[in-house]
């Protein structure tokens, strides 16, 4: 699902189209997800992605399956 999601996250930004991204707390998974997608579109390096996330939402706490899935 992580996948997918990251995925659909990019389909709207290449499109040019605003996305939210939530899951139920809102702390780990969704940011995980932007991170990714964040990382992926503008090619750059998950720290980066993270501290870009982390200013518009200081409260984050990325799942490790998001380092792991970039070793």
């Amino acid at each position: 699902m992580f996948k997918l999601a990251v995925d659909y996250t990019i389909g709207c930004l290449d499109r040019g189209k605003r996305t939210l991204v939530h899951c139920q707390a809102g702390v780990s998974r969704s940011d995980s997800v932007c991170i990714a997608a964040d990382a992926a579109t503008r090619d750059t390096d998950f720290d980066s992605a993270q501290a870009k996330v982390e200013e518009a939402r200081s409260m984050i706490d990325p799942t490790p399956e998001i380092w792991k899935s970039t070793n």
